[in-house]
């Protein structure tokens, strides 16, 4: 003899079957909330904190930035340059208009090395280029203990990095 089935509204349900249904709707419910990131302050650098970083005198283009051997290393915090160069490439493919690394600054010793506090990058108008910078940016910024900004027609998005 079977599991006992119980009834509910007329229709008979198995356990384990009903049991599957609650683990997967609370299941869903938990990933749901942890997506949500709703007790997570919101990602703070906006349009107007990007441009401000752009008019410094330590932004660069990127890609210049990363392939100077001038200066030795570049880091995008751990990151190595190689690194940087990929995830420069990555935000390209994806679409990225322009993107600068930002408060740059040089870090001086037996082998000095540079970093950038972060990159900005320049949105596409394209909405399937956007959604795919946004998708990248977001899981960046919830690893930083973020709830990322919704695309409200923004024109950069901000990478940030910690620097030592």
């Amino acid at each position: 003899m079977g599991p006992c089935p119980v009834m509910t509204r007329g229709r008979v349900i198995n356990r384990p079957r009903l049991a599957a249904a609650a683990l997967v709707g609370l299941s869903a419910l938990a990933l749901w909330s942890l997506a949500s990131c709703g007790d997570d302050p919101l990602f703070p650098f906006d349009d107007a904190a990007c441009e401000t970083a752009l008019k410094g005198s330590d932004a660069v283009a990127a890609d210049t930035w990363l392939k100077d051997p001038y200066g030795g290393e570049k880091h995008l915090g751990a990151w190595s340059t190689d690194q940087g160069l990929a995830f420069f490439h990555e935000l390209e493919a994806r679409g990225a208009e322009r993107v600068v690394a930002v408060r740059v600054v040089t870090r001086p010793g037996k082998e000095p090395s540079q970093e950038a506090h972060g990159l900005v990058v320049q949105l596409p108008d394209d909405l399937r280029k956007r959604r795919r910078l946004f998708e990248l940016h977001a899981e960046q910024v919830r690893s930083a203990g973020y709830r990322p900004r919704a695309d409200t027609g923004q024109k950069y998005l901000f990478y940030c990095w910690k620097t030592s």
